[in-house]
């Protein structure tokens, strides 16, 4: 078990004076979005523990544990104040924003027969206060803002190795995550879909060689509209799967040689916590 306390102390001393060729103070901006919300001397006082208990079992061991740990505001998410040529281009942080408050169930298994073992873990995740970057949705004025928000996240990971033979090994991984802003009843934006990799590795005295195959599920839970939402995601994206090659040989105890090659048949595919770029379209 164990105990967490941080205590927080924000200020942005000057946010009554307005920057080079800009009209508005970082003040008058806070007042705009947050409801006449000014930067005040800001004090967190946050508490946060882990109690967990293992079992051991045969040839391996179990573990759940509850947990709650706080998340303060960053700088950008608390004072940011970027104004933009038009109001729909202005990016606010909240001076009033709370501290995020996770509360974690977790629980996982462990277990080595040897040849092959087995790694597991899942969880459940509420969040009081989720520090949700989002869209001030008014006709005319779009502009990024921050507010809290309840959140529910839940997943699993897991990891399988197993050996083939003295030279043969055979690994498995794959990992989930749902997100939901139940405040709202919507996705929560740049959340990774079902996504994972195999890889058979072949090694012996002097060379190690792996073809790995990477892949991920659609994602087609997505919070891509800022008419709406927070329009972080770019939209839906399909799922995929790529080939990666590549080897290391010791030529001798001091030196070695790697090289391989990723998207071994260049296939296009699109990670989705990847954003579009003005640039690139």
């Amino acid at each position: 078990m164990g105990l967490r306390y941080d205590r927080v102390n924000a200020k942005a001393s000057l946010a009554n004076k307005d920057p080079m060729g800009m009209p508005l103070s970082p003040n008058q901006l806070y007042a705009i979005y947050y409801n006449g919300a000014q930067a005040e001397n800001t004090d967190e006082n946050n508490v946060g523990g882990l109690l967990r208990y293992e079992h051991a079992i045969n040839n391996g061991n179990t573990y759940v544990g509850i947990s709650r740990s706080v998340r303060t505001a960053d700088a950008t998410e608390r004072y940011l104040a970027s104004n933009g040529s038009t109001p729909s281009m202005r990016w606010v942080g909240n001076p009033l924003i709370d501290p995020e408050k996770h509360h974690q169930i977790e629980a996982g298994i462990f277990k080595d027969h040897g040849l092959w073992d087995i790694d597991l873990s899942v969880y459940a995740n509420f969040v009081d206060d989720y520090i949700l970057r989002d869209r001030f949705h008014q006709p005319v004025n779009n502009a990024t803002i921050y507010r809290n928000v309840d959140a529910e996240l839940y997943g699993f990971e897991t990891a399988v190795n197993y050996q083939l033979s003295d030279n043969w090994d055979l690994n498995f991984g794959i990992g989930y995550v749902y997100a939901e802003n139940t405040s709202d009843d919507r996705a929560i934006a740049q959340i990774p879909p079902l996504e994972g990799n195999i890889a058979f590795k072949y090694n012996n005295s002097d060379w190690l060689t792996v073809a790995k195959l990477r892949f991920a599920d659609q994602q087609s839970r997505v919070d891509d509209d800022p008419a709406t939402g927070s329009g972080l995601d770019t939209g839906k994206t399909p799922g995929w799967a790529v080939l990666d090659l590549y080897a290391s040989y010791d030529m001798n105890e001091t030196v070695s040689v790697d090289f391989g090659m990723d998207n071994v048949f260049d296939k296009n595919y699109y990670q989705h916590l990847n954003r579009s770029s003005a640039f690139d379209p």
